[in-house]
């Protein structure tokens, strides 16, 4: 962090129920999917410049970080 292009995440607990959220700084989703690796890359091009915030929830825990896209 910061990325360009592509993120990598990578986490042992992620199950087939956790979900993947990106959010913009004024709080709108621009990213949903749902997980079922434990790791995965995914593609960033498309968003424009700035800070974001990823959430990984699933039935027990949420999860956010800070991703600053360049």
């Amino acid at each position: 962090n910061p990325s360009k292009d592509k993120i990598i995440l990578s986490s042992p607990t992620i199950t087939g129920n956790t979900l993947l959220s990106i959010f913009n700084v004024r709080g709108k989703k621009v990213i949903e999917m749902q997980l079922t690796e434990t790791e995965i890359q995914l593609d960033i091009s498309a968003l424009p410049r700035g800070v974001y915030f990823v959430q990984l929830q699933d039935e027990n825990r949420v999860e956010v970080a800070r991703l600053i896209k360049q």
